[in-house]
């Protein structure tokens, strides 16, 4: 029982390795670079029509470029065709296109349009099947690239999921989280979303759950909203993955039920292959044994029609394990033979070990403990090996994360003393005309606080002066009015005057003027 716990978790986290539908930047260059104009969102709402329409200006008498009906090169038509043709999932048609192409690029053609044509080229054969030789010359050619075109994040999306094919995944987190930043920059909304996308698949495989759902839903709110049936079902795949990665097998169902469903509708045969084996894998855990043999065998059927043998092979597997949990060993044992076999398409170590952990179960109940044992000691290697790997990865992811958190710290913190420089260099600047305009202030207040004093002094000796004068003419008024007051008093006394009624009065006129006066 605890052997086949072990390859049961083995085979949920190696099935997240599987190939995903076309997120690579294919139509990336062109939206970034401004080229395409409005081909780009043609081809993603209509990529039939838009291929035929293509097709058409690619066999006008006039070449493209020279008079004819577009100002597109016909390397450029070309590069716009493989857009379309990728959106369909038709990797022959795509492959034969790339080489048109670039057999059509002329000296005029941009540097940006022999990139896009150069690195599609490359990527193709990684769809193809031949991915070492994809991973290689990626690398060197993206070394290539400046870091300074607008369309570096398709570069980056690109190695990014390369990278994380061959294992590289704290290089791949690196440039996958890069390009997110980038695309944040620049607004650029369609490829930070394309590059999460991918960073979710990348934390569903290590165990970073919350950052995959997280990313997944982002993606999924993004696209319900674009109209675009191809992203929408691509968002929905890719949180079918980060809800499988939690365990959560419905959630999961329903994702990849809507991945399907739209990708058929945008008629992307090989997205639509993708799904299914998704679905079918779904299946194969929630042990839907009757349901899980029709949907894993319309993608075996699926694989073969588009080429993909090694995929048949791993659908073989996974038929072999259905058979497993319904207790049909003898039925599964020729159909995991079959998948282990050197003919026919090459699958990963990875997936070989799983596939010996499920023969190693089949024999076991076979009755066959010595290749039981020997396949299930195949598979035990394979999973000490996975999770050391997986715990290095892990580690790496995290150590890359903490470091590219401490890197945006330090940009961030040489950045705020930037702006704390040219403040200060401002409130320098401010400072000084305000010292200026202070010292002017306060001479103008100076001069003026001056001429008040001079005005105040003169002001107050011009008060003194006639102080002086009105204290001499009162002190000579009041001795006058004393002469007056003793006379009237002398005449008051007299015998005449006390006499007379008038002359009474009349001094008693006197006496009240003189004292009015004196005082």
């Amino acid at each position: 029982m605890r052997v086949g716990s072990i390859v049961a978790t083995a085979l949920l986290g190696c099935a997240l390795w599987l190939a995903s539908p076309a997120a690579l930047a294919s139509g990336c260059y062109g939206d970034l670079s401004g080229a395409d104009g409005a081909w780009a969102e043609r081809i993603d709402r209509e990529p039939m029509q838009s291929i035929t329409q293509l097709e058409t200006l690619l066999s006008a008498a006039t070449p493209p470029g020279r008079g004819g009906t577009t100002t597109l090169s016909r390397a450029h038509l070309l590069a716009l065709l493989v857009d379309a043709q990728n959106r369909l999932g038709n990797a022959k048609a795509v492959t034969a296109t790339l080489a048109r192409a670039e057999q059509a690029l002329v000296p005029a053609d941009s540097t940006a349009l022999r990139h896009r044509l150069q690195l599609q080229r490359i990527v193709d054969l990684e769809v193809a099947g031949d991915f070492p030789r994809a991973h290689r010359e990626y690398e060197r050619a993206a070394a290539a690239v400046p870091e300074t075109v607008p369309y570096y994040p398709c570069v980056l999306i690109d190695r990014g999921y390369l990278r994380y094919r061959s294992g590289e995944m704290a290089d791949a987190v690196g440039d996958l989280a890069r390009a997110y930043d980038i695309a944040t920059a620049a607004g650029a909304e369609r490829y930070r979303i394309t590059s999460g996308n991918l960073l979710s698949m990348i934390y569903s495989v290590l165990g970073f759950h919350d950052d995959a759902l997280r990313l997944a839903e982002d993606s999924v709110r993004f696209f319900r909203q674009s109209g675009s049936q191809f992203d929408q079902a691509e968002s929905y795949f890719r949180r079918g993955d980060a809800r499988f990665a939690r365990d959560d097998a419905a959630g999961a169902e329903a994702d990849y039920r809507r991945s399907i469903d739209l990708f058929e509708a945008a008629r992307s045969a090989s997205d639509v292959f993708f799904s299914t084996e998704r679905l079918c894998r779904v299946l194969i855990k929630v042990k839907r044994e009757i349901e899980a043999r029709r949907i894993c065998g319309d993608a075996e059927r699926r694989a073969a029609e588009l080429g993909m043998p090694d995929m048949q092979k791993l659908l073989l597997a996974r038929r072999g394990e259905i058979e497993l949990q319904a207790g049909h060993a003898g039925v599964a044992l020729p159909l995991l033979d079959r998948a282990l076999a050197p003919e026919g398409g090459t699958i990963s170590a990875r997936h070989l070990g799983v596939i010996y952990g499920l023969r190693g179960r089949a024999r076991a109940l076979q009755g066959d403990w010595r290749g039981a044992f020997e396949d299930t000691q195949r598979d035990l290697e394979r999973v000490r090996e996975d999770s050391s790997q997986w715990r290095a990865d892990q580690v790496a992811v995290l150590n890359g994360r903490f470091t590219a958190r401490r890197k945006d710290q330090d940009l961030q913190r040489a950045r705020d003393e930037a702006a704390s420089q040219v403040r200060l260099r401002n409130f320098a600047i401010v400072g000084a005309a305000l010292l200026v305009l202070a010292v002017v202030l306060a001479a103008l207040e100076w001069r003026r606080r001056q001429r008040a004093e001079i005005a105040r002094q003169a002001a107050e000796q011009q008060l003194a002066g006639l102080a002086r004068l009105a204290g001499g003419v009162a002190h000579e008024f009041n001795n006058l009015m004393t002469i007056v007051r003793q006379a009237n008093g002398l005449l008051a006394r007299r015998d005449a005057v006390r006499l007379d009624p008038q002359a009474v009065t009349l001094v008693a006129e006197v006496e009240r003027a003189s004292a009015a006066g004196a005082q």
